[in-house]
C-alpha cells in the first residue's frame, strides 16, 4: 500500500487502542474487506440514527466529486505569487474559469480545450455540502 494511500481519509477508521492493537496483531483474521465491510456498516448505522437516508447522503459519491472538484484549484494563477501571472487579466480569467469548471465540472485551458471532466457541483446530494 502506497503511503498516499494508508494516508487516505478512505483508509482510516476510528476505534479505541484495545481494538486497532487487536485489529493490528491479527492481520490473518481482520482482512481488508472485513474491515471495510465493517466501516460502511457503521456508516450506514451513524446515517441512520441522524435520521439521513443512506441513499439520501450518497456520502462516498459526494466526497469523490468533491475530491475532484479540489483538483480545479491546482493552477498555477492560485499558487503562484500574482507578480508571476503577469496580468491581472488573466489570474480574473483563471477565477472566472475555476467557477465555470465548479458549477459544470468541466476545466478547460485558456483557449477552450478541456482539460478535466467530472459532474458539476449539482450533482452533489449533500445540500449542506454543496451549498459550502
Amino acid at each position: 500500500m502506497s503511503s498516499e494511500t494508508r494516508c487516505s481519509i478512505d483508509n482510516g477508521i476510528w476505534l479505541c487502542q484495545n481494538c486497532a492493537k487487536l485489529i493490528d496483531s491479527d492481520a490473518d483474521y481482520y482482512t481488508i474487506d472485513l474491515l471495510k465491510i465493517w466501516k460502511k456498516a457503521a456508516e450506514e448505522i451513524a446515517d441512520a440514527e441522524l435520521g439521513i437516508n443512506a441513499a439520501e447522503s450518497n456520502s462516498y459519491k459526494d466526497k469523490d466529486i468533491i475530491q475532484f472538484l479540489i483538483k480545479f484549484f491546482d493552477r498555477p494563477a492560485f499558487h503562484d505569487p500574482i507578480q508571476q501571472e503577469g496580468r491581472m487579466e488573466d489570474f480574473g480569467q483563471a477565477i472566472e474559469d475555476t467557477i465555470i469548471a465548479l458549477n459544470t465540472g468541466v476545466l478547460r485551458t485558456r483557449d477552450g480545450a478541456i482539460l478535466k471532466k467530472a459532474e458539476g457541483k449539482s450533482a452533489i446530494s449533500n445540500s449542506v455540502w454543496r451549498k459550502n
